[in-house]
């Protein structure tokens, strides 16, 4: 699956959570509470299943999903897309709108786990800043330079 996938879905579900917004009839309280419910409920819900069904019931088929992430993922997005259709018809478009921006930014987080940040369509200036793969921080932080530890000249 090609970047264009990740965030042309991205995108339509950011459109599609607005235009939910846009055409709710609650009050701005309710809805409020409805949008954070739902992005809270898809965030647990993806991290349920992603932790004790993928890693526990199926660790042998998420392992090869790791190791190769753009086979199998177009199987699993019509699965979501109808599980939202699901849940628009018993919460409504306020806790859905929730929910697909929570999807679109763990769609992002998604791609990024699991494709290079420099292959991403980032500014240049974005890039410089990635970790390279393989590179570890030093303990004080990578703008401070190190004391010079050798003992001071003795006269």
């Amino acid at each position: 699956m090609t970047a264009i996938t990740y965030f042309g879905e991205m995108l339509v579900a950011s459109l599609l959570a607005i235009v939910l917004l846009a055409i709710s009839p609650l009050e701005t309280t309710y809805a409020g509470a409805l949008f954070a419910g739902g992005a809270v409920a898809w965030t647990l819900s993806e991290y349920v299943v992603h932790r004790f069904v993928l890693h526990s019931l199926a660790p042998t088929q998420h392992a090869l999903y790791h190791a190769n992430p753009d086979e199998p993922v177009l199987t699993v997005f019509w699965k979501i897309w109808a599980c939202f259709a699901l849940v628009y018809s018993i919460a409504g478009g306020v806790f859905l709108a929730g929910s697909l921006i929570a999807y679109g930014w763990y769609l992002f987080v998604h791609h990024c786990a699991h494709h290079r940040p420099s292959n991403l369509p980032l500014p240049q200036a974005s890039r410089s800043t990635t970790r390279q793969p393989g590179r570890t921080k030093s303990r004080r932080g990578p703008n401070r330079k190190t004391r010079d530890r050798s003992p001071a000249p003795t006269s």
